[in-house]
C-alpha cells in the first residue's frame, strides 16, 4: 500500500469518526432542546374532595340534613285537588374545588303526570311569606311533574363553590281539576347529583 492510499484511508476514517461525533451532539442537543424549552406546556391536576350537602330549611331558619337518608320533606302523603306546599331546599359545598350541581325531584311513576304542577328558584324562606301559588305561578315558568327525572335547579348544571351555599324555593300544587287522579299514587325522591366544576388554570 502506498503512503499516498493509506493517507487517504485514515483522512475518510477522521470523516467518518467526525459525522458519528456530530450526530450525537445533534441528539444530545436537541433531546436537551427539547426539556429545556420555554414554550411550556403546564398540566395541573386538581383533587377533588367533593363534599355536598343537602339540607330542608323552614321558615324560621331552622335546618334539617336530609342528604343520603330518607326524609319526609312534605310531612303527609295526604293531597287534595287545589292544594298548594312549599319546601325550602339548601345546597351547601363543603368541597375544596369548585363543584357542578345539578337537583331534581324524580318520580317514581306515571299515575300522576299531568295532575302536579311545580316551580322552583332561588329563594330565601322569608322572600315568599304570604305569597300564594296564583302569584308565584304567574310570573314563574311552571313545570308538570312526569315520571323519571324533574329538575329543580334548571337544564344545566349549576356552579357552586367551595362553601357556598344556594337556597331554593320549591312549590308543589296539586291542579284544581285534579279528581281523575284520586287514590293514584306515586313515589318522589330528592336527588343531589354533583361532579368537579372546571378549575382555573394559571
Amino acid at each position: 500500500m502506498t503512503k499516498r492510499a493509506s493517507g487517504r484511508m485514515k483522512l475518510n476514517i477522521f470523516l467518518v469518526a467526525v459525522k458519528v461525533a456530530l450526530c450525537f451532539c445533534l441528539l444530545i442537543f436537541g433531546t436537551y432542546a427539547l426539556f429545556t424549552d420555554e414554550d411550556e406546556l403546564n398540566v395541573f391536576v386538581t383533587t377533588a374532595d367533593l363534599d355536598m350537602e343537602l339540607l330542608t330549611v323552614d321558615l324560621e331558619g331552622n335546618e334539617t340534613d336530609i342528604s343520603g337518608r330518607g326524609a319526609d320533606v312534605f310531612k303527609s302523603d295526604h293531597w287534595e285537588p287545589g292544594q298548594t306546599r312549599a319546601v325550602f331546599l339548601k345546597v351547601r359545598s363543603r368541597s375544596n374545588v369548585r363543584v357542578k350541581y345539578t337537583l331534581n325531584l324524580i318520580s317514581s311513576s306515571a299515575q300522576l303526570d299531568g295532575a302536579i304542577e311545580y316551580c322552583s328558584f332561588l329563594s330565601q324562606p322569608f322572600d315568599v311569606r304570604g305569597m300564594t301559588w296564583e302569584s308565584i305561578s304567574a310570573a314563574r315558568d311552571i313545570q308538570y311533574l312526569s315520571e323519571g327525572h324533574n329538575s329543580l335547579s334548571g337544564d344545566n348544571y349549576v356552579t357552586i363553590e367551595p362553601n357556598e351555599e344556594h337556597c331554593y324555593a320549591l312549590l308543589v300544587h296539586m291542579r284544581e281539576d285534579a279528581a281523575d287522579y284520586q287514590d293514584r299514587m306515586t313515589d318522589i325522591e330528592i336527588y343531589l347529583y354533583a361532579t368537579q366544576g372546571n378549575a382555573d388554570t394559571n
